[in-house]
């Protein structure tokens, strides 16, 4: 090759890998174990050059490229090195708050608080020797990737502390979430989703329970930085993607109880951390035993005894977590542009009414001749109010909505006209009584001229 790292002699999506600290040795090794593994005894079955094999690969969802690690030895390495490099830098890591009661404090910061987000940074490259300190050596040997997380919400968290005040309800509240954030304290509920792993259009836990997650997962909130074994704990992410495509491959066309994408991730959600217990352990039999009645799913009959509500009360949240991520994650950056918009023309057309609703509350003073002091003013309230996070809207609230939307923006003009009618009419009715006490006037002066 021409080039030093030979880059230079590379498409690039055979040159990405050179930042991912393989050198033209290690793909040139991969590329010939896939043309060796590709039979050229039958002359029937198509040969594909190497590079295109890896072209495919990088495009396989994240659901079936365990599926494809079986093919080979070279489909398992490449999957195993490059691909798996190139996952961990597509990674985000979310966590989830739900502890604090967030409306019930008048607190803007608050909501920035609700989804921690951290995205991938760097790998943590150990030190090697100086005879086998290579790009290559260094990417295979680094077992923990950093995470950085997103400076809005250390912002936005850092301007909490600074207003709540020492030893309040919520300072205590913050003080516990945060703590278990850390995974310094246990989960009060056996199944709390805390921590979740996005990759590409899949969102799925950390780990199972994520109390297990403890001797790998690292969270120093002091700086930012999160530290992940990333390997072992992405390949357990793969393979909970996987087995959710064949949960619902093989549910599809039954009954369900909420929805099949709902059931599904329950289903698996379940399997996943009865596996996770022990049961030497009494607590953990005591949890298999109540993890029998949480609510049946694909349709099926209801069970007379139900599970602890706090058994339940971590499922449906998680599920709801998981299920809100997921369509987050699924959502084109295209359709999430316009459900914002949407959202930001609402709040338009909201001040337009309440602009609406004052003007008249203003003239109602006048016609009725109440000081507008001693009235109560009526404001906008909405007949269909949605949540503020447009994810949340289903598919015929974002067709309502966008048919309100449509709505408004043809009304706009008739808007200014109500509101230019009322002040019109305001003013006429202030400027009639002011000639009438000025008419009175001139008729007592008369009156006392004549005397």
């Amino acid at each position: 090759m021409s080039s030093e790292d030979g880059t230079n002699e590379l498409p690039p999506y055979l040159a990405r890998h050179f930042q991912l600290g393989f050198d033209a040795d290690d793909l040139e090794a991969v590329m010939k174990a896939i043309d060796a593994s590709q039979s050229t005894q039958s002359p029937t079955l198509p040969h594909l050059p190497a590079e295109v094999v890896c072209m495919i690969l990088d495009h396989v969802p994240v659901d079936f490229v365990l599926s494809w690690r079986l093919v080979c030895c070279a489909f398992r390495d490449y999957i195993d090195g490059p691909l798996l490099y190139q996952y961990i830098q597509r990674t985000v890591l979310i966590a989830h708050f739900y502890d604090i009661n967030f409306e019930s404090y008048n607190l803007t910061q608050l909501e920035e608080l609700k989804f921690l987000r951290a995205p991938f940074e760097r790998m943590e490259v150990p030190s090697v020797p100086e005879k086998d300190n290579t790009e290559r050596s260094r990417a295979l040997k680094a077992s923990h990737a950093i995470f950085r997380i997103d400076q809005k919400w250390m912002d936005a968290l850092s301007s909490t502390r600074d207003i709540i005040s020492l030893g309040s309800p919520l300072d205590q509240h913050l003080r516990e979430a945060l703590g278990v954030l850390q995974l310094i304290e246990d989960e009060k509920r056996f199944g709390t989703l805390r921590w979740c792993i996005r990759l590409d259009g899949a969102v799925g836990e950390l780990d199972f329970p994520i109390e297990a997650a403890r001797n790998s997962f690292t969270v120093d909130l002091s700086s930012g930085r999160l530290m992940l074994e990333w390997k072992d704990l992405l390949f357990r992410f793969l393979k909970t993607e996987t087995l959710l495509r064949k949960t619902m491959a093989e549910k599809q066309g039954t009954i369900f109880t909420i929805s099949r994408e709902n059931d599904c991730l329950r289903a698996v959600r379940r399997q996943r951390l009865a596996a996770a217990l022990d049961d030497r352990n009494r607590d953990h039999r005591r949890i298999r035993w109540e993890m029998q009645y949480l609510e049946p799913l694909f349709g099926r009959t209801t069970y007379d005894r139900v599970a602890e509500p706090r058994y339940a009360l971590a499922e449906n949240r998680a599920v709801n977590i998981l299920m809100r991520l997921r369509k987050e994650a699924a959502t084109s950056p295209k359709q999430m542009a316009h459900l914002r918009q949407l959202v930001q023309d609402r709040k338009e057309m909201e001040q337009d009414l309440d602009e609406l609703y004052r003007s008249f509350e203003k003239w109602r003073s006048v016609l009725e001749n109440v000081s507008p002091a001693t009235r109560f003013h009526r404001r906008y309230e909405p007949w269909n109010p949605l949540a503020n996070d447009p994810i949340a809207w289903t598919d015929e609230q974002v067709k309502s909505e966008e048919k309100i939307i449509r709505h408004w923006r043809s009304q706009k003009r008739v808007f200014e006209q109500m509101n230019s009618v009322l002040r019109a009419s305001r003013e006429a009715m202030c400027a009639a009584d002011d000639a009438l006490d000025s008419l009175a006037s001139d008729a007592f002066d008369e009156l006392d001229g004549d005397v």
